[in-house]
Order: C-alpha cells, then sequence, then structure tokens
C-alpha cells in the first residue's frame, strides 16, 4: 500500500473496554459501584448543558456523544436548555451555564484554568470546568482515563469496543488539576490541533491554533500564559544599530529601556485592543553576548552572571507596563550566556523566566547528578523567580531520523520539576519544521501525560504507547530502545541536542543488533499496511546509519573477524519505501532534503591513499594525525573530487549557513594537544567581492569560537589548510566538536570539505 492510502485509521478492540489499555483503577474505585451510560446497545444518559455555553463546551458535548457511540454503537443524546430535561434522571451535565451545577455552588478557585470537577448526586455525573477549556479537557480526560480511548496520533486512535459503558462513581467525583499550567510539544508530526486538544496540550507557541479546526467554530483552547510569538531583541529596540552591545543590546542603558517599554506597550495595547491577554516576550538575539561595559560591571556585583542586566532590566519593564497593564506579563529567556542566575535578585513576578538548557547530557535527567549545573540552574531561577517555564529539548537536531535515546531521562526530571512551585510550563523542543522524526509521536504523547501528571510511570506509558501504536512490534522495539540507551550509557555518550552521525553510541555492535531487532518487528506487522508505515519511521534511521557506513563498517567487520553482509540493494530498496512510509521531509533543522540522504546512501567514492599534510611536512607520524571525511559526520554529499587528499570530499551548498559537517573531539588522540585544521576550498570559478566571506569554521563549545577566511584568500580553487582558534586535547574537550559551514554568501556556490587535521601543539 502507498503512503497516500495509509490515512487516518481507528482501531477497534473488540470484546470490551479491557481489551484497550484503560486507567489502572485504585482499589477503592474497584469497588465502587457504577453508572452504565450504555446497557447493551441502549443509551442510558443523557448530555446537558445550557443555552449559554459557547462552542467549546458544545463541542465537548458532541465528542462525548460521538465518541460514546464508537465505543457502543449507540451515540447519547444531547439535550439544551435553560431547564433540564423534565423526568430525566440520568444526566451527563456539562459546564457551568445552568441550574443544576449552580446548585452545587462548585469552589473554582483550586482549577487553574484547565482543572475540572467531576461530581455525582444520585445517578447524575456533574463536570465541568472554572473556563470552558476546563470542561472540554474534562471530557476528553473521561473518555481517554476512563473509556480507555487513545488519540496516538493525528491520524490513528484506539476506541474500545463493548455494547456496555459503565464507569465507577469514585472515578467520578474529584477534582483533576495538571500540574504544569503550560504544556506543549513543538513537533510537525503531532502540530494537529485536535490532536494537541485530546492530549491536553494547551501551546500555542510556533503553532497554529485553527489549523484542521473550522476558523469559524470559535474552538480556541489555547493558554496565553506563555506568549504566542518569540520577538528577539533586535526585533524590538532596532534599527537604533547604535544600542547593539556585543551582539545583544546595552541593557542597562535608559534609553534602551525606554524604547523597548514603548514598543512593548504598543504590542500590549494592540493584544487587548483584540480581545487578547496582555503577554509579550522580549528576548535575547540567539547568539553570544560580549557586554557593554555597564552591563558587564553589573553582572560582576551579582556573582557574574550576565543575567543579571537581563533581570534587572526585565524587571525594569514589568515594573513600566504593569502601571499601564497590571495583569501583564512579559517573557524573557535563561539560555546559553544567560543560563545561570544572578546572585542577589529576585525576578518581578510579571515577568515569566523561559529556563533553556541547551547544553544538557540530554541522555541523562536534567535534576540531578547527571546535569549538575543544569540542576543547580533551574533550582537557582526557582528561588529568585515565580513564574517559570523550561525550555527542553527532545531531538537530535542535527538528524532528525537517528536514534535519539532520551525516551527515559526525558521524563525523569519531572518529578523534580512539579516540587518547584514557581515552574508553571513545559515547552519540549522538537523537528518543529520536519515531518517523519524518530519517535517523535512517542515523545508527546508520554510527555503529555506527564505535564499533566508528573508522577505516572514513563516505562508503564512508554509500553502502552509501543502497544497502541506499533501493534505486535511492540515488544522488538522496546527491546531496541533498551539496547540504544544501554548504548548510550556504555560508551559514556554526552548525548548533546546536536549528537553527530558519528557519536560514541551508534557503533557496529549497537548498530547491527538495531538492525536485527527491526527486521523481528517487521516480521510481526509485515500485513498490515499502518503499522508497518508506523514502523518504517524508525527503521529508516537504522537503514540510513548502515548504508553510508557500510563501508566504515565493512572494515570494522574484517579488523575484528566478522562476517557481515550490509545487504545493500535490499536495504537501498527498503528505505526509499521508509521514507515515503514515514512522511520524512527533512533530515535536520538546517535542511537536508530526503532526495540527499538517498545520494548520500547510494555514493561509491574511488578513494587514493592521501599524502600528508603540509601542515605536517616532515613531521614524525607521531606528531600529526587526520580523520578524513568518511570518519566525520556529515550532513551533505559526498562526491568524488581528485583535488582532495583521498579523492573523496564533502559538498556543501553555498546558500546555506548550516553546519553540515561536524566532528566530535573525543576523536582526538588518547594524549597529548593539538593544534587543529580543516582542508577545505571553493571553486576556482568563485567571483565576487574577496573581503566576503567564504566559510566559516571553528569549534563549539562555546559559539563565536571560529574563523572565516576571506573569498580572496581561498579563490585559487585549490585546498587550504585552514587553522582553526586554539588547542585541544581529548582529555579536556571530548565534549565539543568542530564544525564547518558556508555563509550564504552568493558569490560561493560549494564548499568542499576533504579532511580534518591535527598536529601536536
Amino acid at each position: 500500500m502507498s503512503s497516500s492510502n495509509v490515512s487516518r485509521r481507528t482501531v477497534l478492540a473488540v470484546g470490551g473496554i479491557a481489551a484497550a489499555a484503560t486507567m489502572v483503577p485504585t482499589a477503592a474505585q474497584a469497588a465502587s459501584p457504577t453508572l452504565e451510560l450504555v446497557h447493551k446497545g441502549s443509551a442510558r444518559y443523557t448530555i446537558y448543558h445550557g443555552p449559554g455555553e459557547g462552542p467549546v463546551v458544545r463541542q465537548a458535548a458532541r465528542e462525548l456523544a460521538e465518541t460514546v457511540g464508537a465505543i457502543t454503537g449507540v451515540s447519547l443524546p444531547i439535550v439544551v436548555g435553560a431547564q433540564p430535561p423534565r423526568g430525566a434522571e440520568r444526566l451527563i451535565v456539562l459546564g457551568q451555564e445552568n441550574p443544576l451545577t449552580a446548585a452545587l455552588a462548585l469552589d473554582y478557585s483550586t482549577l487553574g484554568d484547565d482543572g475540572f470537577a467531576l461530581r455525582t448526586v444520585g445517578q447524575t455525573i456533574y463536570l465541568t470546568g472554572p473556563i470552558p477549556r476546563g470542561t472540554l479537557y474534562g471530557v476528553y480526560w473521561v473518555l481517554d482515563r476512563l473509556c480507555g480511548v487513545r488519540w496516538w496520533s493525528p491520524d490513528f486512535t484506539s476506541i474500545p469496543k463493548s455494547p456496555s459503558l459503565a464507569l465507577p462513581v469514585a472515578a467520578l467525583n474529584g477534582d483533576q488539576v495538571p500540574r504544569f499550567r503550560y504544556r506543549e510539544i513543538s513537533t510537525l508530526d503531532g502540530k494537529d490541533a485536535v490532536h494537541r486538544q485530546h492530549n491536553l496540550l494547551n501551546g500555542l507557541r510556533g503553532q497554529d491554533e485553527f489549523d484542521t479546526l473550522p476558523r469559524t467554530a470559535g474552538i480556541d483552547t489555547w493558554s496565553r500564559y506563555w506568549p504566542e510569538d518569540h520577538p528577539e531583541f533586535f526585533n524590538t529596540v532596532l534599527p537604533e544599530s547604535k544600542w547593539e552591545s556585543g551582539g545583544q543590546i546595552a541593557m542597562m542603558d535608559g534609553t534602551v529601556r525606554a524604547t523597548a517599554a514603548d514598543r512593548l506597550l504598543s504590542t500590549l495595547k494592540q493584544l487587548v485592543a483584540a480581545g487578547e491577554l496582555p503577554t509579550a516576550a522580549f528576548a535575547q538575539n540567539d547568539q553570544p553576548w560580549t557586554p557593554d561595559a555597564a552591563s558587564k560591571a553589573f553582572a560582576d556585583l551579582h556573582g557574574g552572571a550576565l543575567s543579571a542586566p537581563l533581570i534587572d532590566m526585565m524587571n525594569d519593564l514589568a515594573a513600566r507596563v504593569t502601571k499601564q497593564y497590571p495583569d501583564a506579563m512579559l517573557e524573557t529567556e535563561a539560555y546559553n550566556w544567560s543560563f545561570p542566575p544572578p546572585a542577589g535578585m529576585k525576578v518581578h513576578d510579571s515577568v515569566v523566566m523561559t529556563v533553556a538548557p541547551i547544553t544538557a547530557d540530554f541522555g541523562k535527567s536534567l535534576m540531578g547528578p547527571g546535569n549538575p549545573d543544569i540542576d543547580a540552574g533551574i533550582r537557582g531561577w526557582g528561588n529568585i523567580a515565580k513564574n517559570i517555564v523550561i525550555w527542553d529539548y527532545i531531538t537530535d537536531f542535527h538528524a532528525y531520523p537517528q536514534p535519539f535515546p532520551n525516551w527515559w531521562s526525558m521524563c525523569e526530571a519531572f518529578p523534580e520539576f512539579a516540587k518547584i512551585p514557581s515552574i508553571q510550563g513545559y515547552f519540549g523542543e522538537g523537528p518543529w519544521n520536519g515531518r517523519g522524526a524518530e519517535l517523535m509521536l512517542l515523545r508527546q504523547w508520554v510527555l503529555a501525560r506527564l505535564m499533566w501528571n508528573p508522577n505516572e510511570n514513563p516505562d508503564a506509558l512508554i509500553r502502552e504507547f509501543l502497544q497502541g501504536y506499533y501493534g505486535p512490534a511492540a515488544g522488538p522495539l522496546y527491546e531496541y530502545m533498551k539496547l540504544m540507551a544501554d548504548a548510550v550509557a556504555k560508551t559514556n555518550t554526552e548525548l548533546t541536542c546536536y549528537a553527530p552521525e558519528k557519536a560514541p553510541y551508534l557503533n557496529f555492535d549497537s548498530l547491527t543488533a538495531a538492525d536485527a531487532l527491526m527486521a523481528k518487528a517487521y516480521d510481526l506487522v509485515k500485513d498490515d499496511a499502518v503499522l508497518s508505515a508506523h514502523l518504517a519511521g524508525v527503521r529508516l534511521g537504522i537503514d540510513f546509519q548502515i548504508l553510508i557506513r557500510r563501508d566504515e563498517f565493512g572494515r570494522y567487520a574484517q579488523a575484528h573477524g566478522i562476517t557481515w553482509d550490509p545487504d545493500t540493494k535490499r536495504r537501498l530498496d527498503r528505505f526509499q519505501t521508509e521514507i515515503m512510509q514515514s512522511g520524512l521531509n527533512q533530515y535536520s533543522e538546517g535542511g537536508g532534503t530526503t532526495q540527499s540522504m538517498l545520494t548520500r546512501a547510494t555514493n561509491v567514492i574511488d578513494r587514493v591513499a592521501p599524502p600528508p599534510p603540509a601542515v605536517a611536512a616532515g613531521l614524525p607520524a607521531s606528531d600529526w594525525f587526520e580523520i578524513q571525511d568518511y570518519d566525520l559526520t556529515v550532513w551533505a554529499p559526498v562526491v568524488q573530487d581528485d583535488l582532495a587528499s583521498d579523492h573523496g570530499a564533502v559538498k556543501m551548498p553555498g546558500d546555506s549557513t548550516t553546519w553540515f559537517v561536524t566532528c566530535m573531539l573525543d576523536k582526538l588522540p588518547a594524549s597529548g594537544t593539538w593544534k587543529l585544521y580543516i582542508a577545505a576550498r571553493i571553486p576556482a570559478s568563485t567571483t565576487g567581492t574577496g573581503t566576503n566571506q567564504a566559510l566559516t569554521t571553528g569549534v563549539y563549545k562555546p559559539f563565536g569560537n571560529d574563523v572565516s577566511p576571506s573569498v580572496d584568500s581561498m579563490r585559487d580553487g585549490r585546498y587550504h589548510e585552514i587553522a582553526i582558534p586554539g588547542t585541544y586535547s581529548k582529555a579536556a574537550d571530548s565534549d565539543r566538536f568542530w564544525w564547518i559551514a558556508p555563509v550564504n554568501n552568493p558569490d560561493v556556490p560549494f564548499v568542499y570539505v576533504d579532511r580534518l587535521i591535527g598536529v601536536r601543539a
């Protein structure tokens, strides 16, 4: 079946509610009497709400009626009226706008925005939230947690099938309140608004709130606690470039602050006029900061934290805007240079701090000994700020399809987050601009559950999703996930969110074992077009790794006396099918088409023995080393290039700024300190102004540790051995990596990369 025929599907679990995964009832609930909504194909309950309810509660009523119908074959009737239907003893009463709910005199003050109250009085069931969104979420919660419906993906839902539907009275009494006020996972695969609603995700940043919802329906269930838009400093206060300060703005400057306040007030005025909440972002530019003298002096007064002038400025801006809009909220970031919190300061209560630990080891919990600096930073902000949203990174931005074993570690911090009262929200940044990424729907579903209740068991949630979305393939897939997570631990890999293709855990042993598990999983679902398409989205990452590294793995197998066949032809045919089935449309955050992936997977280079590099002329072999293109991590085609040392080179497109080639510095020799050089060239036909940059290359971390040779210095078309700033050793720098990128110079069509060279310092 082609991918175009694998579309929205509902799975009906025949044989009663227990056939689908449902919430495990407590002992009290199991012993509780039940209320039977449907009995042997006959509806016993009616849904009732008042005429004053808006489109959100009306949508809740429709979905409750229709989904009960999908479970039992019988939809529940809906009655709308100022008074409940006469003589009706069995009602499900939704919302506040009716006399029955009003008579309960419920206390909504503890329910937040999204919580809801469930009550039974006799045989009448009440479900209402403090705002309509809470009522809608209450319906979804009942359908999911109590009835066994699972919305795994935008086009795949599990609905149990039974002629009767009874719910325990104990489960229908109590309040349900999400621990986190703001909840969002940014992933193109799960962007569908209805899917996000069903899984109780209320975030809006980078999303289209009306995606798949009729624009005229008025179904707005999104939180504005965290601002929808995310303008950076330069978008707010420039083009007044005189205010620029080493990549950011002069934060202690009174004119800068006055201008920022005026423009933020203008934004808030427009929002209020449109009926929106007065929330606005004022965030740092995504680049380093060399602070001006006044900002640096202020930072030094507060432990040297560069966040100090940022917080002082935001406190000032918050004080100004709340004079006109007392309920205004301003958002800014603790990110990169501003991540460490300042000493001796408090954050204004009207400022939301987005705490973004981008430098974490994502193979370990953000909270705990595996990430001590991240843990300290988050707790530090928790001590000085009232409002915090955690911005997490939950994919490999260098390679969306690549195995990224954060599946358990991404969950482990949630109980600790929950203990910090000021952490009000969570934003998980996934492949926001790419579809078909590795296990992203699993991450979205599992994290959505933890954002509502951080005390759920992550392993149980992972197993449940695998069973629901992959069916019989769940067992081998769980083994695969454990295999890859163990490989990260065994190789002591620091799992950055820009993990290279040749990260230590992606080795011959782990990938060939994963390959065998994928084959086992496929055999279990090969006759089901939908489930096999789901599996393709995981398997293609393994197939791609083996295809592009088959020569390397062949050399490894031969050296270790292992008989190994990459099965290239069949693997390549399968890989092309997997791309279509998975919907993969982009390789990394920076781009990379599926066609370029196919080119890399099929490419064969006629290589020769390379001569020593010029920078190593006359040196003994122990004083220099090289890493050829095939041992680098690349996201661009490897091509035949007779000018390269071994006639093979990476060909990077010039119209980009992506780090197309990288190398972890744990590949340096075990001992010694090394000066690094990269052999690169641009075409001899390159024209344009010679002083413009030809490329840029350096070592991360930090940002800014780089060099950018000019076009004029390289226009001869030959390879140049470009010195990288600094010196490096494996002992001190194994968590850092070298990179090279084009600079989007229209005069440089391509940049060729031959090899990385090290000379003993």
